[in-house]
């Protein structure tokens, strides 16, 4: 299993190791009181004593059982085979409005074991949590930014880097893990385009690369992805570079302006044995038009690209049903081929600004929009549940189904 997340600054968050059911045992305790294709759950509720994480089917929205957190604010879960990361805020530091910010509160990391905290460890935030272990952040002096490694069932602390490959400015790096290798890049200084993949048990150096500024990282079976040079330079600087994640070399090089020469690369999503890349998809001037192709992920051929008359655009995959999905700020969702760039199927969202991807699986597709849940098919794009809330979430799709925490907090960041 691959899992990526960005590396953010310890900024007042909290981690938490829930174990939990998967959504599919909890499904008899579900509060949902409509069923059917376009069943609508009981909305979420507030938690005066903390919140909660709550497992969803994907396919009908129906709530298991809940875990209480204990915290006041839920932002970011790491969904692993049997155990949750939850990263959040103890308490907050102003009382917010309904769809306001919140204020960032005190820092703390707990791990819990289904009904106790078996761990804390104050001063970090999430970064994700994979197999044994959980990735956690902290600041350090001179705005670099450290990775903990942990060992997810105790929180003892494996090793650390401490930022010293290179200097964070505005933007900190990337992180993907896979098979027992972690991969950090993405400092956003082009003096300091290093990344290291390290053995993620004893944080051994396996290699390490100088010339990537700016890499945002993905991956796909032991190879890692690394987009480069969108923030700064030419655009003859940008591009796509395919690394073997056990070696460390350089598989192929696809320069943006190979592909288009109106845009930079924004985004990449994995299908497999293909990649598809975004142009200008969060270009502040693009020209109107976002370009998507389509790469062998092996070699690099670019098997097809079409240009979609847009501003912006973000996309997700669902590698079991082959189909790439697009949003774009438009409140526009789109389902396309992976394998012909066809489209699917099309469909204006009834919220056409903030929505965001938690993600797709198993030929459903889940939106969220100001702590609202919307799962779309992957066959026709007919909503197959909506549930509403009124405070804010932090959701994501996992191998055991939907997680979603939910916070005593009515903001959304």
């Amino acid at each position: 299993m691959t899992s990526r997340w960005p590396l953010g600054a310890g900024r007042g968050g909290l981690v938490a190791l829930i174990s939990i059911a998967t959504a599919a045992a909890c499904s008899s305790s579900s509060t949902a009181h409509a069923h059917g294709p376009t069943a609508t759950p009981a909305p979420l509720v507030t938690h005066a004593s903390g919140s909660l994480l709550r497992t969803l089917d994907v396919t009908t929205g129906h709530a298991g059982s809940a875990t209480g957190l204990g915290i006041a604010l839920v932002d970011r879960l790491g969904v692993g085979e049997s155990n949750v990361v939850v990263g959040g805020v103890v308490t907050a530091n102003t009382t917010p409005t309904l769809g306001g910010p919140c204020t960032r509160g005190s820092a703390i990391v707990l791990g819990v074991q289904p009904s106790h905290v078996a761990w804390s460890v104050r001063g970090s935030s999430l970064i994700g949590r994979e197999g044994p272990w959980a990735l956690t952040s902290r600041e350090l002096s001179g705005g670099r930014v450290a990775t903990d490694v942990r060992d997810a069932a105790t929180g003892r602390r494996l090793w650390t880097s401490d930022g010293t490959e290179g200097r964070a400015t505005t933007v900190a790096g990337d992180v993907v893990l896979f098979d027992g290798t972690i991969v950090v890049g993405g400092l956003a200084s082009r003096s300091t385009g290093v990344v290291t993949a390290r053995d993620a048990a004893t944080g051994r150096v396996l290699w390490r690369h100088a010339d990537l500024p700016g890499a945002v990282l993905t991956s796909s079976g032991d190879d890692v992805f690394a987009s480069i040079g969108k923030g700064f330079g030419p655009s003859s600087t940008s591009g796509l570079v395919a690394i073997a994640g056990r070696s460390g070399r350089v598989l192929w090089r696809l320069p943006d302006d190979a592909v288009t020469n109106s845009s930079r690369g924004t985004s990449v999503v994995s299908d497999g044995d293909t990649l598809t890349e975004v142009f200008g998809g969060d270009a502040d001037v693009n020209r109107g038009a976002v370009a998507m192709a389509e790469i062998t992920a092996t070699s690099g051929r670019v098997t097809w690209r079409r240009t979609l008359t847009t501003p912006a655009l973000t996309v997700v995959d669902d590698p079991g049903v082959h189909t790439v999905y697009g949003l774009n700020g438009a409140g526009e969702l789109e389902a396309f081929d992976a394998a012909t760039g066809a489209s699917r199927w099309h469909r204006q969202l009834p919220t056409p600004t903030l929505d965001q991807f938690v993600g797709a699986d198993r030929g459903v597709v889940v939106i969220e929009h100001r702590g609202d849940l919307d799962a779309y098919s992957a066959v026709d794009g007919r909503v197959l549940w909506h549930r509403a809330a009124t405070h804010s979430i932090a959701a994501e799709l996992g191998p055991g189904g939907l997680y979603v925490g939910e916070s005593t907090l009515a903001c959304f960041n």
